[in-house]
């Protein structure tokens, strides 16, 4: 079955589309995904990581939470991608939260098998990213 033709769940946004809710947790930015990043919705999820430099100027990183993320394709990998190197450019960071051992389809699958996981600093969860930038 495609994933577009899902039906809606009451646990979860629903399909074909996305919302980041952007909340700062120990002094850092934290933008959580939740739902589908694909090419219906990935100008939302490029839209919330343009600002994502302005606001990293107190630790130096932003912290994206994609464990809510539900199907993520090309398309959401390259803005996800292009992202971190803006961060890189500004001289701050983008740690991607996703587990990469357990999700085997959703997040963790595309971002192995497109190569992203070796470009990206990806942690397991929020808390593991806030103790890595804490701890620079």
């Amino acid at each position: 079955m495609p994933h577009h033709d899902r039906p809606e769940s009451a646990a979860g946004p629903p399909p074909d589309s996305l919302t980041v809710d952007r909340r700062r947790l120990d002094g850092v930015e934290v933008l959580t995904v939740a739902g589908e990043v694909d090419l219906l919705t990935v100008d939302d999820l490029a839209a919330a990581l343009t600002p994502q430099a302005e606001h990293a100027e107190h630790h130096g990183a932003t912290v994206l939470d994609l464990t809510a993320v539900t199907f993520l394709d090309s398309s959401g990998i390259n803005t996800i991608l292009r992202a971190s190197r803006d961060a890189d450019s500004a001289g701050t960071r983008l740690l991607v939260v996703a587990d990469l051992e357990t999700d085997t389809d959703t997040v963790g699958r595309p971002l192995r098998l497109s190569g992203a996981d070796s470009l990206l600093s990806i942690v397991p969860t929020v808390a593991a990213a806030l103790s890595r930038i804490h701890r620079r």
